[in-house]
């Protein structure tokens, strides 16, 4: 399958579905948790949409990377949650309920922030040669169409049709994992001698990266007294991002394949380390 193929085709029908897929699991109740209970959303917006990428700066200014792969790892921070974070929070017994809300309301609020926040950012970390080349417009356009829509369009198949929307859940949440590790292993091999010259680097960055995410999301969420269940949920949603739609920005919109190496990496590490953390809380 020829590369541009895989980029202009593949890839975006993947995360149209896979955001359609998680729009049948949702209901507007969990958006109007959000008035109900605002105290852990808002706590756990906050680690996600300001600290997480507070956080890959400050990594950034200690442990220098590549200028690509550090553009990488900004693009990945700006891309909260996924279906995959509310897998996690079941099997580590938490909150399920405000996972699934706040992976709701990050997946509908991206095109807005994360434009915005990259364009803070990578102005703050970078020269000015590499923001003349971002398609802002249709990064946002991007982002509502495969974002946006097909979660409402889901969330409306689960109010007329509950029961078809009932049976896709489970197969289309295994689909999504079995479609990222594809990516993954497409991004390597496209990417390999940068993989290789990189690895140590790469890998090492990652782990602290994400290990500090889990760990400041979940102190965060205790140092407010929030419940045990729900300081697992917010540590969770802090420490896993949407590979897929990081991928898709650097290698569909921005037509970087190096810039995917950060989200490779770290959607491979954060399997291993949401795992070991689930695991570990789960009794708790």
């Amino acid at each position: 399958m020829q590369a541009d193929v895989i980029n202009q085709i593949v890839l975006p029908l993947g995360l149209f579905l896979i955001m359609f897929s998680l729009g049948t699991t949702l209901t507007a109740g969990q958006f109007i948790r959000v008035l109900t209970e605002p105290r852990a959303i808002f706590i756990g917006l906050f680690c996600q949409l300001l600290m997480l990428p507070a956080i890959t700066l400050l990594l950034l200014k200690l442990f220098p990377l590549e200028s690509q792969l550090a553009l990488g790892f900004i693009i990945l921070s700006l891309c909260p949650g996924g279906s995959t974070s509310n897998i996690f929070t079941f099997l580590a017994r938490g909150d399920t309920a405000l996972s699934v809300s706040l992976t709701a309301i990050n997946s509908l609020v991206i095109p807005i922030t994360l434009p915005s926040m990259f364009a803070i950012i990578s102005a703050y970390q970078f020269d000015s040669e590499i923001l003349i080349t971002l398609p802002a417009f249709k990064l946002v356009v991007s982002l509502i169409l495969l974002s946006g829509i097909p979660i409402v369009l889901g969330m409306g198949l689960r109010i007329y049709k509950p029961l078809i929307a009932a049976k896709i859940e489970r197969p289309s949440s295994v689909a999504s994992i079995v479609f990222l590790f594809m990516i993954i292993t497409l991004i390597v091999v496209q990417n390999q001698q940068m993989v290789v010259d990189n690895f140590s680097g790469i890998i090492g960055f990652t782990l602290i990266f994400n290990l500090l995410s889990i760990a400041f999301g979940f102190a965060v969420a205790r140092a407010v007294r929030l419940e045990i269940s729900r300081c697992k949920s917010i540590a969770i949603e802090t420490g896993f991002q949407n590979g897929t739609l990081a991928i898709l920005i650097s290698v569909t919109l921005l037509e970087a394949p190096r810039l995917a190496i950060a989200a490779t990496f770290y959607s491979l590490v954060m399997f291993v380390t949401g795992a070991a953390f689930s695991w570990l809380v789960r009794k708790h």
